[in-house]
């Protein structure tokens, strides 16, 4: 009997900077416009100290930045680098031709200008192209084109929702920040004066400012002159006031609305007051002038009979000629098609506020100026094509709004609710995802009431429990809450209502801290007090079917956890608009279910719907929304669509960063999501970095013993036990069982999982038997908590058949991989990476029976799977390769064998540590196959490269050091070194016969090999000792009619002969 290979069988297991440093100087950093920046490029020699002090001079107050570069490169690449951004050029140094052909090249930049002072140089000697606006021989005159330049690219600007004409059902829908921003305005509308607020508006301007001297002048004049002119005065200026306020209503930023909200209220008051003081009789016609992207257009042109809405206040004129000038001018632009909008008004329909503001205005009558408030929406009538990139579009002011929109903002403003509008605003901040804001105005609140009046202080301190509880600060949101308790205990009996939203509070904390059976009471209390008072509002219940069908989904109790949800969608869909964030919420909790149960498809489709309801109803960066990206990510992944899944986790990820701090307890989750992605696409040191900020953070966030650290734990054991450091891998394996099994039922679903990972360790070390003992406590969970044919059965029964392939049981192994591909068919997509490991290891388990065919039967359609996957898991196909090599190796076609063992290494030297197990599983079956063709050196060579690995990556009694001293000793033996060769078979055996069942067929190799190098030093009585060994191992391990009972029967007859002839 010979060498032989190590089989690698597949374990299924579960689990701003800048480039360089720029020579540049930035005159201020308090812009105008995030989206529009200046860019000045200056000669090498120049004086950048001078020129700070020339664009001081004249353009401050005008434009939002400047950057100074003296290098062409570095220029370039600073505009490269800006995304969705307008730059205006202007260029005080030489350039040829093909410098001007590289700028212009650069969507980035707008226009050009040209700074020629140099009079002894003939203009015609400077390049132009289409975007140089002109040649300047002054700043004076560039300053007058640029500022014109400036205010026509705000203009162009101002942000619309357009609705394609695509279906009937989505022609009158508008976007959910339309519904946000508008509900903002109303508050703002509702608060009282306070002389305050302009002092708080003049600090908050002056530290934007401080930089510039002539918006501090105009700060100072605003400060104590506000009263004088007028709100619209003031605003058609353009200076901070009209930069900060279209800026704030276009990015949605709060701080900045709420800053100015007496001056958004005066300004609203007095359009709406000249509205009603002149309101026409007659219809009349508006037009307005600007630039669009070409594919803004080309969706507002394919949107006749749609809405059209605008967020900002909306500036347009009676005279055409002024709306055609912009248009045209916009059009100028290469990057822009002009158009001008032609607004029909009928005073009779409408009740929009707009005024003629000429007698009002800053600049006078110059343009007949209209200003029509802000949430105007208008019917899109007509496009006409003027001429090329030019087109006039006919609207009409409309009170029409989306009908599902205008019901779901009717639903938000009596959720917001509260008796002032500071209350409501806070509630809005939080309904909006700005935790922070929504705290702030809390905070101002508790500063102005009175100290007895505690009914509004319990008030507050349970509002503030609901953001802090938000923003993930448990232990001050539970603080909160049992001040509340303590108020309405002494003014409510037991089963008052008033006390159901403070229990159910106390319920979401103690469930976010994963004490889900204090949880479970709380919201058990609550379910009471209102099945008592039979409440005649159902939806009341809806919160507390909420909160337990979660609860009891966290809890293992599936089938209860769905009866909750469905409960609730019930009623949601009987009470709340389509649309409503609350239905989004409960089919994102069906979803979270059915994923829990392994009904994958269910689960995405739930999911997404919940994402169509959540882009209709909330801000594209509301922290719902990352969280549906999350579940989203999560079934891709579960499915093999790991690209997609990354894709999803990533969206998720950026609209977290934006909104959340550093160390929240969800951004963990989502990094826990990209971790595992990562890891499911074979790519482990990534991976383990994610998982390790995930554990970063909820170390600091969560209490010791959560059950969300126990997951991470489990995922950072599933790197190291791919990476193949498997003491560190049981370390945070049983680190996550010892929290588990604190906070956990003990038929608990994830302690399934942890007994599993620890078994696969143990099988890794090869301590079987405390491997089969994990795998058991597995499959007894799994089958009291999950149906029959759920995913994660699969798993445990291939770890089972795993098992008994390493003790050798192989049709018992057979088997258990049978039961999982019949549970992998039924709820996984064809090319799936799971159902290619279940191929790959039936054809290791009919290889090992000697089943040749049907073993590369199997390994093909692994292959076949792998190979069509996107990505393709790098470390699964090196394993099928190498699963492959073996078949053609027992086969005796080495040169076929030695191919795929090739390709297997090729795969790991490049994934994989240089001391990685796997890497010396690999050398050893490569140097079997130069052993089984005679050339001994170069398998000695493989299999001392295999020896180095192992004696550092393994325990000292591992059965693969034991398969590398048999080999070894093999290869003496083959070139007549039988003492050698014995040497190192007997450290073999040792291994062996202190880590293996007695009857494991690599006893049988070992003792044949043993009894072979005997025979060959003539001692026979030792070499039949052996073969005895050798021959009953074999008979207890295989079939009698198997090769190897018969090759055992015929080896101990012959040296008993040869015994027998000795003795004689």
């Amino acid at each position: 009997m010979n060498t032989y290979p190590v089989s690698s069988l597949i374990l299924k297991r579960i689990i701003c900077n800048e480039s360089e440093a720029r020579k540049r100087r930035k005159l201020s950093s308090t812009a105008t416009d995030e989206k529009v920046k200046t860019v000045w490029l200056i000669s090498d020699g120049d004086n950048c100290e001078e020129i700070n002090k020339t664009a001081t001079t004249f353009f401050q107050g005008m434009i939002n930045s400047i950057e100074i570069f003296t290098g062409l490169n570095k220029c370039v690449d600073f505009l490269t680098d800006l995304d969705d951004t307008t730059v205006f050029l202007i260029v005080s140094r030489e350039i040829d031709q093909q410098d001007a052909v590289l700028l212009e090249s650069l969507s980035q930049v707008k226009s050009i200008y040209v700074l020629h002072c140099d009079k002894t140089k003939n203009k015609q000697s400077i390049p132009l192209c289409k975007k140089v606006r002109g040649i300047y021989t002054n700043m004076k005159s560039i300053c007058e084109t640029l500022k014109e330049d400036i205010r026509h690219s705000n203009r162009n600007l101002i942000p619309m929702n357009v609705i394609s004409q695509t279906s009937a059902i989505n022609l009158d829908e508008l976007d959910p920040a339309f519904m946000y921003s508008q509900l903002l305005k109303e508050i703002i509308l509702d608060m009282p004066h306070d002389d305050n607020e302009k002092k708080i508006l003049v600090n908050f301007s002056t530290k934007k400012y401080a930089d510039s001297h002539a918006q501090m002048a105009i700060i100072t004049e605003f400060d104590q002159q506000y009263d004088k002119p007028s709100p619209v005065w003031w605003y058609t200026r353009e200076c901070f006031l009209y930069w900060m306020l279209n800026l704030a209503l276009r990015t949605h930023d709060t701080e900045t609305i709420l800053k100015m909200g007496f001056f958004l209220r005066d300004l609203h008051c007095q359009i709406e007051r000249l509205y009603l003081q002149n309101k026409p009789c007659n219809p009349l016609t508006l037009f307005r002038g600007q630039g669009m992207l070409p594919t803004q257009f080309e969706k507002l042109n394919k949107s006749k009979g749609g809405l059209l809405s605008f967020n900002n206040l909306l500036s347009t004129s009676t005279d055409r000629q002024v709306g055609y000038l912009y248009a045209d001018s916009a059009r100028q632009n290469p990057d822009l098609v002009g158009v001008i909008f032609v607004i029909d008004i009928d005073p009779s329909v409408s009740t929009t506020p707009f005024a003629s503001v000429h007698e009002h205005s800053f600049y006078g009558n110059e343009e007949e100026e209209v200003l029509i408030t802000m949430h105007s929406v208008f019917r899109i009538d007509e496009l006409e094509r003027i001429e090329e990139r030019l087109w006039q579009i006919k609207l009409r002011l409309t009170s029409d709004n989306d009908p599902l929109l205008t019901r779901l903002t009717e639903c938000m403003r009596d959720e917001i609710g509260g008796d002032t509008p500071l209350y409501r605003m806070s509630h809005l901040m939080m309904l909006m995802g700005h935790y922070d804001k929504s705290e702030e105005i809390l905070q101002v609140i508790k500063s102005t009431i009175s100290k007895k009046d505690e009914y509004l202080d319990a008030l507050l301190n349970y509002q503030m429990g609901n953001v802090l509880l938000a923003k993930g600060e448990l232990n001050n949101a539970l603080s909160c809450f049992e001040k509340t308790l303590e108020f309405e205990q002494k003014m409510f009996l037991p089963d008052d209502p008033a006390l159901v939203y403070t229990y159910r509070s106390f319920g979401s904390v103690h469930d976010s801290m994963g004490d889900y059976k204090q949880a479970l009471i709380y919201y058990e209390q609550v379910l009471e007090i209102q099945k008592k008072l039979l409440l005649s509002d159902p939806l009341e219940l809806t919160g507390t079917y909420r909160h337990i069908g979660v609860l009891y989904e966290k809890m293992g109790e599936y089938s209860k956890a769905l009866q909750y949800h469905e409960k609730n969608l019930e009623i949601d869909q009987k009470y709340l608009p389509a649309i409503h964030p609350n239905i989004a919420s409960t089919y994102i909790n069906i979803g979270s279910v059915h994923n829990c149960m392994g009904e994958y498809l269910k689960a995405l489709s739930a999911y997404e719907k919940a994402l169509d309801i959540q882009q209709k109803s909330l801000l594209a960066n509301h922290p719902d929304v990352a969280n549906t990206y999350n579940n989203i990510g999560a079934i891709h992944n579960k499915t093999g669509a790991y690209s997609t899944a990354l894709t999803s986790f990533e969206k998720a990820l950026e609209i977290q960063q934006k909104i959340l701090p550093s160390m929240h307890h969800v951004l963990g989750i989502t990094y826990s999501n990209i971790g595992f992605a990562y890891q499911s696409m074979g790519e482990c040191p990534k991976a383990l970095s994610y998982y390790q900020k995930t554990l970063t953070i909820e170390e600091q966030c969560l209490p010791s013993e959560h059950p969300s650290i126990a997951s991470t734990c489990l995922n950072i054991g599933s790197i190291y036990l791919l990476m193949g450091e498997y003491s560190n891998a049981l370390k945070y394996f049983e680190k996550a069982v010892k929290i588990q099994e604190k906070s956990l039922s003990v038929d608990h679903p994830d302690l399934a999982v942890s007994y599993n990972n620890i078994g696969l360790t143990y099988d890794k070390m090869a301590k079987y038997s405390a491997a089969l003992i994990y795998y058991e406590k597995t499959l007894s969970i799994k089958l009291k908590s999950l149906p029959t044919n759920h995913p994660s059965m699969a798993i445990i029964y291939n770890n089972i058949g795993l098992l008994h392939d390493s003790l050798g049981n192989y049709s018992q192994a057979l088997s258990y991989y049978e039961k999982t591909l019949q549970i992998q068919e039924k709820s996984l997509p064809l090319n799936n990476n799971d159902l290619a490991t279940t191929y790959s290891n039936m054809g290791s388990a009919n290889n090992s029976l000697g089943d040749y065919q049907q073993a590369l039967t199997y390994y093909e359609k692994s292959l076949e799977i792998q190979e069509n996957l996107d990505p393709i898991n790098q470390q699964t196909l090196s394993n099928i390769y190498c699963n492959m090599g073996l078949v053609y190796q027992s086969m005796e076609e080495y040169q076929i064998a030695l191919y795929y063992y090739e390709k297997t290494l090729e795969i790991e030297q490049k994934y994989l540590s240089h001391e990685h197990p796997s890497l010396a599983i690999t050398y050893n079956n490569i140097a079997s196959v130069h052993n089984l063709m005679v050339e001994h050196s170069q398998a000695l060579s493989y299999y001392n490269k295999a020896l180095v690995i192992q004696q550092k990556s393994l325990p000292s009694i591992h059965p693969d050091l034991a398969v590398t001293y048999n080999n070894i000793g093999m290869v003496h033996q083959s070139m007549g070194k039988y003492q050698t060769a014995l040497s190192y078979l007997e450290q073999a055996l040792k291994i062996e016969e202190e880590c293996l069942p007695p009857n494991h067929p690599s006893l049988n190799i070992t003792h044949y090999n043993i009894a072979e190098a005997f025979e060959y030093l003539h001692q026979y009585e030792k070499a039949v000792e052996h073969a005895q060994l050798a021959f009953d191992i074999a008979k207890q391990a295989f079939e009698p009619d198997h090769p190897e009972v018969i090759e055992n029967e015929e080896f101990l007859r012959r040296v008993q002969q040869k015994q027998k002839a000795t003795l004689n």
